[in-house]
Protein backbone atom coordinates (compact mmCIF):
# COMPACT_ATOMS: atom_id res chain seq x y z
CA UNK A 1 0.00 0.00 0.00
CA UNK A 2 1.74 3.11 -1.20
CA UNK A 3 -0.77 5.56 0.14
CA UNK A 4 -3.41 5.75 2.84
CA UNK A 5 -6.38 7.70 1.49
CA UNK A 6 -7.85 8.10 4.97
CA UNK A 7 -4.61 9.18 6.63
CA UNK A 8 -4.19 12.92 6.17
CA UNK A 9 -1.07 14.14 4.37
CA UNK A 10 -0.45 16.70 7.09
CA UNK A 11 -0.13 13.85 9.59
CA UNK A 12 2.47 12.20 7.38
CA UNK A 13 4.33 15.51 7.34
CA UNK A 14 4.00 15.82 11.11
CA UNK A 15 5.54 12.40 11.63
CA UNK A 16 8.47 13.32 9.46
CA UNK A 17 9.06 16.73 11.00
CA UNK A 18 8.70 16.02 14.70
CA UNK A 19 12.18 16.02 16.15
CA UNK A 20 13.37 14.12 19.18
CA UNK A 21 14.40 17.48 20.60
CA UNK A 22 10.71 18.11 21.29
CA UNK A 23 10.92 15.50 24.02
CA UNK A 24 13.56 17.61 25.75
CA UNK A 25 11.93 20.97 25.01
CA UNK A 26 11.10 23.28 27.90
CA UNK A 27 7.53 22.74 29.10
CA UNK A 28 4.95 25.24 28.02
CA UNK A 29 4.02 27.44 30.97
CA UNK A 30 0.43 28.58 31.26
CA UNK A 31 -1.28 30.45 34.10
CA UNK A 32 -3.60 27.50 34.70
CA UNK A 33 -0.76 25.02 35.04
CA UNK A 34 1.17 27.32 37.34
CA UNK A 35 -1.78 28.11 39.57
CA UNK A 36 -2.81 24.47 39.92
CA UNK A 37 0.70 23.46 40.91
CA UNK A 38 0.99 26.34 43.36
CA UNK A 39 -2.30 25.50 45.04
CA UNK A 40 -1.53 21.78 45.20
CA UNK A 41 1.97 21.96 46.68
CA UNK A 42 2.53 22.59 50.39
CA UNK A 43 4.42 25.83 51.13
CA UNK A 44 7.82 24.14 51.36
CA UNK A 45 7.18 22.40 48.03
CA UNK A 46 6.34 25.33 45.77
CA UNK A 47 7.75 24.48 42.34
CA UNK A 48 10.52 26.68 41.02
CA UNK A 49 11.50 27.47 37.47
CA UNK A 50 15.20 26.83 37.90
CA UNK A 51 16.47 23.54 36.56
CA UNK A 52 19.79 23.13 38.40
CA UNK A 53 20.25 20.41 41.00
CA UNK A 54 20.65 22.89 43.87
CA UNK A 55 17.33 24.48 42.99
CA UNK A 56 15.72 21.08 42.57
CA UNK A 57 16.82 20.11 46.07
CA UNK A 58 15.53 23.37 47.49
CA UNK A 59 11.91 22.24 47.60
CA UNK A 60 10.73 19.03 48.97
CA UNK A 61 10.63 16.84 46.06
CA UNK A 62 14.15 17.05 47.65
CA UNK A 63 12.82 13.82 49.15
CA UNK A 64 12.00 12.54 45.70
CA UNK A 65 15.69 12.74 44.86
CA UNK A 66 17.07 11.82 48.25
CA UNK A 67 14.91 8.73 48.40
CA UNK A 68 13.31 9.55 51.73
CA UNK A 69 10.11 10.67 50.08
CA UNK A 70 6.70 9.59 51.34
CA UNK A 71 4.39 9.79 48.28
CA UNK A 72 1.36 11.14 50.11
CA UNK A 73 3.25 14.27 51.21
CA UNK A 74 3.48 15.82 47.76
CA UNK A 75 0.71 15.68 45.14
CA UNK A 76 1.12 14.89 41.47
CA UNK A 77 1.49 18.55 40.51
CA UNK A 78 4.70 18.78 42.54
CA UNK A 79 6.02 15.54 41.10
CA UNK A 80 5.25 16.67 37.58
CA UNK A 81 7.32 19.82 38.10
CA UNK A 82 10.29 17.73 39.16
CA UNK A 83 9.86 15.26 36.30
CA UNK A 84 9.32 17.78 33.51
CA UNK A 85 11.85 18.04 30.68
CA UNK A 86 14.61 20.47 31.54
CA UNK A 87 14.83 19.41 35.17
CA UNK A 88 18.08 18.25 36.69
CA UNK A 89 16.81 14.67 36.65
CA UNK A 90 16.04 14.93 32.94
CA UNK A 91 19.57 16.30 32.37
CA UNK A 92 20.98 13.10 33.86
CA UNK A 93 22.79 14.76 36.73
CA UNK A 94 23.30 11.98 39.25
CA UNK A 95 23.72 12.39 42.99
CA UNK A 96 24.86 9.58 45.27
CA UNK A 97 23.32 8.67 48.62
CA UNK A 98 25.31 6.01 50.50
CA UNK A 99 23.37 3.00 51.76
CA UNK A 100 25.89 0.68 53.44
CA UNK A 101 24.93 -2.96 53.99
CA UNK A 102 26.76 -5.39 56.25
CA UNK A 103 25.30 -8.39 54.42
CA UNK A 104 22.68 -9.35 51.86
CA UNK A 105 18.97 -8.71 52.19
CA UNK A 106 16.46 -11.07 50.63
CA UNK A 107 15.68 -14.71 50.09
CA UNK A 108 18.63 -16.81 51.21
CA UNK A 109 20.52 -13.83 52.63
CA UNK A 110 21.65 -12.96 56.18
CA UNK A 111 18.84 -10.40 56.61
CA UNK A 112 20.38 -8.52 59.50
CA UNK A 113 17.69 -6.30 60.96
CA UNK A 114 19.53 -3.01 60.34
CA UNK A 115 20.20 -3.95 56.72
CA UNK A 116 16.60 -5.02 56.14
CA UNK A 117 15.35 -1.77 57.65
CA UNK A 118 17.70 0.26 55.44
CA UNK A 119 16.45 -1.48 52.29
CA UNK A 120 12.83 -1.13 53.37
CA UNK A 121 13.27 2.59 54.00
CA UNK A 122 14.98 3.08 50.67
CA UNK A 123 12.26 1.20 48.82
CA UNK A 124 9.63 3.30 50.57
CA UNK A 125 11.59 6.38 49.57
CA UNK A 126 11.48 5.14 45.98
CA UNK A 127 7.70 4.91 46.09
CA UNK A 128 7.25 1.29 47.14
CA UNK A 129 5.40 2.58 50.19
CA UNK A 130 3.36 -0.56 50.80
CA UNK A 131 6.40 -2.30 52.32
CA UNK A 132 6.60 -1.92 56.11
CA UNK A 133 9.78 -0.42 57.58
CA UNK A 134 10.08 -2.85 60.48
CA UNK A 135 13.48 -4.50 59.97
CA UNK A 136 11.87 -7.90 59.38
CA UNK A 137 12.36 -9.75 56.10
CA UNK A 138 9.29 -11.63 54.98
CA UNK A 139 7.07 -12.16 51.93
CA UNK A 140 6.08 -8.48 51.75
CA UNK A 141 9.68 -7.27 51.56
CA UNK A 142 10.58 -10.07 49.14
CA UNK A 143 7.73 -9.00 46.84
CA UNK A 144 8.79 -5.35 47.09
CA UNK A 145 12.36 -6.18 46.03
CA UNK A 146 11.10 -8.31 43.14
CA UNK A 147 8.80 -5.50 42.03
CA UNK A 148 11.54 -2.90 42.09
CA UNK A 149 14.02 -5.17 40.29
CA UNK A 150 11.36 -5.95 37.65
CA UNK A 151 10.82 -2.23 37.05
CA UNK A 152 14.56 -1.62 36.73
CA UNK A 153 15.49 -4.65 34.61
CA UNK A 154 12.33 -4.99 32.53
CA UNK A 155 11.17 -8.54 33.25
CA UNK A 156 7.74 -9.35 31.85
CA UNK A 157 6.63 -10.72 35.22
CA UNK A 158 7.83 -10.17 38.78
CA UNK A 159 8.18 -13.93 39.28
CA UNK A 160 11.28 -13.83 37.07
CA UNK A 161 13.04 -11.32 39.34
CA UNK A 162 15.34 -12.09 42.25
CA UNK A 163 14.20 -11.00 45.70
CA UNK A 164 17.73 -10.43 47.00
CA UNK A 165 20.00 -7.38 47.21
CA UNK A 166 23.65 -8.05 48.02
CA UNK A 167 26.23 -5.48 49.15
CA UNK A 168 27.75 -3.89 46.07
CA UNK A 169 25.59 -5.67 43.52
CA UNK A 170 24.25 -3.61 40.67
CA UNK A 171 20.81 -3.04 42.16
CA UNK A 172 22.42 -1.94 45.42
CA UNK A 173 24.55 0.48 43.40
CA UNK A 174 21.55 1.92 41.57
CA UNK A 175 19.37 2.60 44.59
CA UNK A 176 22.18 4.69 46.05
CA UNK A 177 21.78 7.24 43.25
CA UNK A 178 19.23 9.78 42.10
CA UNK A 179 19.08 7.84 38.81
CA UNK A 180 17.00 5.18 40.56
CA UNK A 181 13.43 5.23 39.17
CA UNK A 182 10.42 5.64 41.45
CA UNK A 183 7.27 3.57 41.72
CA UNK A 184 4.39 6.02 41.51
CA UNK A 185 0.81 6.63 40.52
CA UNK A 186 0.43 7.83 36.96
CA UNK A 187 -0.65 11.44 36.36
CA UNK A 188 -4.37 12.16 36.38
CA UNK A 189 -4.31 14.54 33.41
CA UNK A 190 -2.20 17.09 31.60
CA UNK A 191 -1.70 18.74 28.24
CA UNK A 192 -3.06 16.36 25.62
CA UNK A 193 -3.89 13.43 27.90
CA UNK A 194 -6.21 12.09 30.59
CA UNK A 195 -5.96 9.04 32.81
CA UNK A 196 -8.82 6.72 31.90
CA UNK A 197 -7.98 3.89 34.30
CA UNK A 198 -10.93 2.74 36.40
CA UNK A 199 -9.68 -0.48 37.97
CA UNK A 200 -6.57 0.55 39.91
CA UNK A 201 -4.04 -0.32 37.23
CA UNK A 202 -2.39 3.11 37.11
CA UNK A 203 0.87 2.62 39.03
CA UNK A 204 4.27 2.34 37.42
CA UNK A 205 7.74 3.68 36.85
CA UNK A 206 8.64 7.37 37.00
CA UNK A 207 10.13 6.81 33.52
CA UNK A 208 6.65 5.97 32.23
CA UNK A 209 5.20 8.94 34.12
CA UNK A 210 7.58 11.23 32.21
CA UNK A 211 6.84 9.54 28.90
CA UNK A 212 3.09 10.14 29.32
CA UNK A 213 3.64 13.83 30.08
CA UNK A 214 6.01 14.23 27.12
CA UNK A 215 3.73 12.40 24.69
CA UNK A 216 0.69 14.37 25.84
CA UNK A 217 2.51 17.63 25.30
CA UNK A 218 3.73 16.61 21.84
CA UNK A 219 0.28 15.36 20.83
CA UNK A 220 -1.33 18.54 22.12
CA UNK A 221 1.11 20.86 20.34
CA UNK A 222 1.39 18.96 17.08
CA UNK A 223 -2.10 17.53 16.57
CA UNK A 224 -4.72 18.90 18.93
CA UNK A 225 -3.63 22.45 18.16
CA UNK A 226 -4.89 21.86 14.60
CA UNK A 227 -7.66 19.42 15.55
CA UNK A 228 -9.06 20.77 18.83
CA UNK A 229 -12.01 18.36 18.94
CA UNK A 230 -9.80 15.27 18.75
CA UNK A 231 -9.82 12.79 21.60
CA UNK A 232 -7.00 13.28 24.08
CA UNK A 233 -4.52 10.50 24.69
CA UNK A 234 -6.38 8.35 27.21
CA UNK A 235 -4.17 6.11 29.32
CA UNK A 236 -5.58 2.89 30.69
CA UNK A 237 -3.89 -0.08 32.33
CA UNK A 238 -0.33 0.13 33.67
CA UNK A 239 0.15 -1.98 36.84
CA UNK A 240 -1.67 -2.56 40.10
CA UNK A 241 -0.76 -0.45 43.17
CA UNK A 242 1.61 -3.15 44.46
CA UNK A 243 2.62 -4.37 41.00
CA UNK A 244 2.86 -8.07 40.34
CA UNK A 245 0.33 -10.48 38.89
CA UNK A 246 -2.85 -9.12 37.35
CA UNK A 247 -5.65 -11.24 35.89
CA UNK A 248 -6.10 -8.73 33.07
CA UNK A 249 -2.68 -9.15 31.45
CA UNK A 250 0.28 -11.48 31.02
CA UNK A 251 2.69 -8.60 31.52
CA UNK A 252 1.83 -5.19 33.09
CA UNK A 253 3.51 -6.28 36.34
CA UNK A 254 6.51 -3.95 36.65
CA UNK A 255 5.17 -0.53 35.71
CA UNK A 256 6.65 -0.36 32.21
CA UNK A 257 3.59 -1.37 30.14
CA UNK A 258 0.88 1.11 29.17
CA UNK A 259 -2.38 0.66 27.28
CA UNK A 260 -4.06 3.53 25.43
CA UNK A 261 -7.77 3.52 24.64
CA UNK A 262 -8.51 4.01 20.96
CA UNK A 263 -9.86 7.42 19.85
CA UNK A 264 -13.25 7.95 18.24
CA UNK A 265 -14.02 10.48 15.53
CA UNK A 266 -16.40 12.31 17.91
CA UNK A 267 -13.61 13.07 20.39
CA UNK A 268 -14.47 10.23 22.78
CA UNK A 269 -12.55 6.97 23.27
CA UNK A 270 -13.42 3.29 23.36
CA UNK A 271 -13.65 1.70 19.93
CA UNK A 272 -11.90 -0.88 17.77
CA UNK A 273 -9.69 -0.79 14.70
CA UNK A 274 -11.96 -1.06 11.68
CA UNK A 275 -15.10 0.29 13.33
CA UNK A 276 -16.77 3.26 11.66
CA UNK A 277 -16.10 5.61 14.57
CA UNK A 278 -12.38 4.74 14.86
CA UNK A 279 -10.23 7.87 14.39
CA UNK A 280 -7.15 6.61 12.58
CA UNK A 281 -5.65 10.08 12.23
CA UNK A 282 -5.72 10.66 15.98
CA UNK A 283 -4.37 7.16 16.64
CA UNK A 284 -1.49 7.83 14.24
CA UNK A 285 -0.69 11.12 15.98
CA UNK A 286 -0.71 9.39 19.39
CA UNK A 287 1.66 6.70 18.15
CA UNK A 288 4.04 9.32 16.78
CA UNK A 289 3.91 11.31 20.01
CA UNK A 290 5.12 8.28 21.96
CA UNK A 291 7.43 6.82 19.31
CA UNK A 292 9.70 9.87 19.13
CA UNK A 293 10.56 9.53 22.83
CA UNK A 294 13.90 7.70 23.22
CA UNK A 295 12.55 6.11 26.42
CA UNK A 296 9.78 4.34 24.49
CA UNK A 297 10.92 0.88 23.43
CA UNK A 298 7.95 -0.55 21.53
CA UNK A 299 4.43 0.35 20.39
CA UNK A 300 1.96 -2.38 19.49
CA UNK A 301 -1.05 -1.77 17.26
CA UNK A 302 -3.45 -3.89 15.23
CA UNK A 303 -4.04 -1.15 12.64
CA UNK A 304 -2.62 -2.58 9.41
CA UNK A 305 -2.94 0.77 7.62
CA UNK A 306 -0.77 2.48 10.23
CA UNK A 307 1.71 -0.40 10.17
CA UNK A 308 1.98 -0.04 6.39
CA UNK A 309 2.43 3.73 6.67
CA UNK A 310 5.28 3.17 9.12
CA UNK A 311 6.81 0.58 6.81
CA UNK A 312 6.58 2.91 3.80
CA UNK A 313 7.94 5.88 5.70
CA UNK A 314 11.59 6.49 6.54
CA UNK A 315 11.08 7.21 10.22
CA UNK A 316 13.94 6.90 12.68
CA UNK A 317 11.50 5.41 15.18
CA UNK A 318 9.73 3.12 12.71
CA UNK A 319 11.23 -0.08 14.12
CA UNK A 320 9.40 0.52 17.40
CA UNK A 321 5.92 0.11 15.89
CA UNK A 322 4.91 -3.55 15.56
CA UNK A 323 1.86 -5.65 14.74
CA UNK A 324 0.01 -6.87 17.81
CA UNK A 325 -2.61 -8.95 16.06
CA UNK A 326 -6.30 -9.23 16.86
CA UNK A 327 -5.85 -8.97 20.64
CA UNK A 328 -4.82 -5.33 20.18
CA UNK A 329 -7.84 -4.25 18.13
CA UNK A 330 -9.23 -2.19 21.02
CA UNK A 331 -6.07 -0.51 22.33
CA UNK A 332 -2.53 0.62 21.61
CA UNK A 333 0.18 -0.87 23.82
CA UNK A 334 3.30 1.11 24.75
CA UNK A 335 6.44 -0.40 26.31
CA UNK A 336 8.94 1.80 28.15
CA UNK A 337 12.65 1.01 28.29
CA UNK A 338 13.77 -0.08 31.74
CA UNK A 339 16.46 2.03 33.37
CA UNK A 340 18.71 -1.01 33.61
CA UNK A 341 21.43 -1.76 36.10
CA UNK A 342 24.73 0.15 36.18
CA UNK A 343 27.72 -1.57 34.61
CA UNK A 344 30.29 -0.10 36.96
CA UNK A 345 30.32 0.67 40.69
CA UNK A 346 29.04 4.09 41.68
CA UNK A 347 30.88 6.41 44.04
Amino acid sequence: MARLPDLDDNLRDMAGKIDNNLVQAAPRQTPATTSVATRACPPNQQPKNESGLDELLAFSPIDLVKNWFEPEKAPDACLEKVLQPGSAIQKNQTTHFPLPLSAGVGTGQANNSDDVLAIQQRLRGLGVSHVAADGHFGPQTAAAIRLYRTMVVGHETTSKASSAIKPGDRLHQLIQTSAAPRWMRMPASGLGFVNGDRDQHDYGSSTLYKAIINAGRNYHDNYMAETPNAAPITTNDVSKPHGGDTPDHYSHEGGLDLDLRLPKTNGAVGTRVGWADYDRNAAWAMIVAFAIDPQVERIITADRAILQAVKNGDFEWGHKVVDGGRQHRNHIHVDIKPVGLPNVPVG
